[in-house]
């Protein structure tokens, strides 16, 4: 086959049909594994914080509820109001940064992954929850989606304070 062949094949492919050899490709290389960047400074994390709580401040993000259960769940569970997950968002801290990782969606974009304890309302007892809280900020588009917002699932260590969580 030549190039010129190749090159019509491809360009009949559509966009979706794409992404999922991306994802193939990519899960191949990595084995069905996730990498976690950890070569980021206190300073990038707090720019890219300042950044993210002006666009919650601004009512510019939203919970991922598309494919993602353990939020509406986690949110239920609790009760937490829009108001209460706002404030919950605004309170994260540099010191409760975990990692980013590349999004695995077929997407060329990072996502910071952090961990924050929170004290939460569960049927009238206090609790206090670990909660996993992973944000993909769309700079161009103004706009983040917290794709992950939930109770911590998986052990977990912080990047700038070390901090572990274990989970039983």
């Amino acid at each position: 086959m030549t190039s010129y062949k190749k090159y019509i094949i491809l360009t009949s492919v559509s966009i979706d049909t794409v992404i999922i050899l991306q994802r193939r490709v990519k899960d191949e290389l990595m084995d069905g594994k996730t990498t976690k960047h950890l070569d980021l400074t206190k300073e990038e994390v707090s720019e890219y914080l300042k950044k993210f709580k002006k666009l919650v401040q601004r009512e510019r993000y939203k919970i991922s509820d598309t494919n993602r259960e353990k939020n509406n769940e986690f949110i239920k569970k609790y009760s937490l109001s829009t108001k209460k997950i706002k404030n919950m968002l605004l309170e994260l801290q540099e010191s409760d940064f975990a990692y980013t990782v590349d999004n695995d969606k077929g997407f060329d974009e990072v996502l910071y992954v952090f961990v924050k304890e929170y004290e939460l309302n569960y049927w009238g007892e206090t609790e206090v929850v670990p909660v996993y809280v992973k944000i993909n900020m769309l700079e161009e588009k103004m706009f983040s989606v917290v794709v992950s917002f939930h109770e911590l699932e998986k052990n977990i260590k912080l990047l700038f304070n070390g901090k572990e969580f274990i989970i039983d």
